[in-house]
């Protein structure tokens, strides 16, 4: 998504190009990790959910999928967002969409705001 509009997923802000990694990728995650992946995994937690610990203490792979099947749904499912809905793919497309303006000083980048 960063390759698509126009930004070198190593070159970072908060997390620094240094890592050798995709650090621009992080920065760009770390917004949405509360409201899409915290959520998800606390959400499950109130409902009861307690993970099975494996061998060296690794979580399960039952779990894993559990994880990856709930993080699936969410990441498809439409929200509301400035009046109108779209899935968290296509808010993070528009988030880097704004970040390239910002750096091309074409715009300003306002931060993803979770509702309650």
């Amino acid at each position: 998504m960063l390759l698509k509009v126009g930004r070198h997923p190593y070159f970072g802000f908060i997390h620094g190009s240094e890592r050798n990694q995709g650090s621009l990728v992080f920065d760009m995650k770390e917004k949405f990790r509360a409201p899409f992946g915290d959520r998800l995994i606390f959400g499950m937690f109130g409902r009861g959910f307690r993970p099975k610990i494996g061998s060296y203490n690794f979580i399960r792979t039952a779990f894993k999928r559990q994880l990856a099947l709930g993080f699936s749904k969410r990441w498809s499912k439409k929200i509301a967002w400035r009046s109108k809905t779209m899935s968290p793919a296509e808010i993070i497309e528009r988030k880097a969409v704004n970040l390239v303006k910002l750096v091309k000083r074409e715009g300003a980048y306002h931060p993803y705001r979770m509702r309650g």
